[in-house]
């Protein structure tokens, strides 16, 4: 199946998102002091790793969306709300695309995917305040789903126990959690 290995010392802890067109792998770093996490690349040939620096707050899970762009699941902290954000490893411009559900801020995203119409599901524990970087969630563990066409947010799914990993079937209807 894989016709070659690399090693790539780092801390790499959540996200990864491979871009073969350009021979890349993205991480998050584990949590370091602060707390703060970083986006980490990782260049195939040669395993070559440098940071990100694109002002995420305690980024974790990440996915590709259709333009090529990194969603990225921030957790925030106690200073920053958590959210959803979107960012393009080019230019380093990083836009946030949703970070609250009926004016309550998210509680520490997780885990996310999008799905061929562009919309965007994450799930959203709170892992964040049980480390003790973020406040008392003010919503249940939830799922939720982005609409990119209303830019609106509703809840997918509850009675979640810290749900964490999220994917879709290849012919997007089933959705795992």
């Amino acid at each position: 199946m894989f016709d070659r290995s690399i090693v790539a010392l780092c801390d790499a802890h959540e996200g990864p998102v491979y871009v073969a067109g350009d021979a890349v792998l993205y991480a998050t770093s584990v949590r370091r002091p602060g707390p703060q996490s970083v986006i980490l690349r990782v260049v195939v040939d040669g395993g070559d790793v440098d940071e990100i620096t694109v002002g995420a707050v305690m980024p974790n899970g990440m996915t590709l969306d259709h333009d090529g762009l990194l969603v990225v699941c921030e957790q925030g902290d106690l200073d920053h709300d958590a959210c959803i954000s979107r960012i393009d490893v080019v230019t380093g411009h990083r836009e946030v695309v949703v970070d609250r559900w009926r004016d309550l801020p998210f509680n520490s995203p997780n885990d996310v995917v999008v799905a061929a119409d562009g919309a965007i599901w994450f799930t959203d524990p709170e892992y964040g305040h049980l480390q003790g970087f973020r406040p008392r969630p003010e919503l249940p563990a939830l799922v939720h789903r982005w609409d990119p066409v209303t830019a609106t947010t509703d809840v997918a799914a509850d009675g979640f126990d810290k749900p964490n990993g999220i994917a879709l079937s290849p012919d997007g209807s089933t959705l795992y959690v």
